[in-house]
């Protein structure tokens, strides 16, 4: 088992363990009592819907990031020796909570308000950005994980 996981924790054929392994190769477990939580981080085109976008707080940086912003520059990085390489940092979002539930909850920006509200502006339907999932599962759920002949 990874450290950081629950002994009462187990998912080795199950839904939740493909949404992991769609999205990371490394994810980190934490282990509260009777919850489980699994990080994922992954970079993802995030449909503009799925993100909570409050308004930005500095019109310069508005300003700034119109200039340079086309719809190919904010869904796209480069690779240099097969490493992402983006020269400017990409938005980084999240969501928590249980699973499935977490896949229909909104992403909230930790980073690049700014960029996500021009992607807005120009009418983009999806931002390249860095993801991150805070994956909650509860011990009484575990009753309700189908494995995946189940389904």
């Amino acid at each position: 088992m990874p450290e950081g996981t629950c002994a009462w924790f187990g998912f080795e054929k199950d839904l939740l363990r493909n949404y992991v392994d769609e999205r990371t190769a490394q994810p980190k477990y934490y282990c509260n009592g009777d919850v489980q939580t699994i990080i994922v981080r992954y970079l993802q085109c995030v449909k503009l819907d799925d993100i909570k976008i409050d308004e930005p707080w500095n019109n310069d940086r508005l300003k700034r990031i119109r200039g340079w912003a086309t719809p190919d520059r904010l869904r796209r990085v480069k690779l240099s020796d097969n490493r992402i390489y983006s020269p400017r940092e990409l938005p980084a979002i999240s969501r928590c909570g249980r699973f499935p539930d977490i896949e229909e909850k909104k992403f909230e920006i930790t980073d690049g308000i700014h960029r996500i509200n021009v992607a807005k502006e120009i009418g983009i339907d999806c931002i390249l950005a860095e993801v991150e999932d805070g994956i909650d599962v509860h011990k009484e759920d575990m009753h309700l994980y189908k494995k995946i002949g189940e389904l």
